[in-house]
């Protein structure tokens, strides 16, 4: 991390023999497959998840904000993130697109659409998504 730097998140992936990779998130241990296995989460399913825990968070910040300090005392209207990642026939090896659909009990169309406006300006991984991120590989 350098000066620049306002916050950073290291996770990493340990292969060890042919078993499941284990990832190390803060300390956290989760464990993941090849793509297409049927017992774990893969690689594209983190990513999606990322995204929509992303959003669900921005959601209840938005909602948290509009409260103000009355926002501990109401309940978070009920919600889910459904985050969808298509890879196309001919697209290369990646997620071409990937769909964001929020759906929001007990809040009329504008009130969700309004929600939903909000959260995706404060949305770290798809703000991160949508601007095309450095990625840099090396050996040690």
């Amino acid at each position: 991390m350098n000066a620049e730097t306002l916050k950073s998140w290291t996770v990493s992936a340990v292969s060890e023999g042919d078993t499941p990779l284990r990832l190390l998130c803060n300390g956290t241990a989760l464990t993941q497959s090849e793509p297409g296995s049927l017992d774990h989460v893969c690689p594209v399913e983190y990513l999606l998840l990322a995204v929509a825990g992303c959003f669900a968070l921005s959601c209840r910040a938005v909602w948290q904000r509009r409260a103000g300090p009355a926002a501990r005392a109401q309940p978070t209207p009920n919600f889910e993130i459904i985050a969808t990642g298509d890879k196309l026939r001919g697209g290369g090896n990646r997620v071409a697109t990937i769909s964001v659909v929020a759906v929001f009990a007990n809040l009329s169309k504008a009130e969700a659409a309004a929600t939903a406006r909000e959260a995706e300006a404060l949305c770290t991984v798809t703000n991160t998504l949508h601007g095309s991120p450095a990625i840099s590989y090396s050996c040690r």
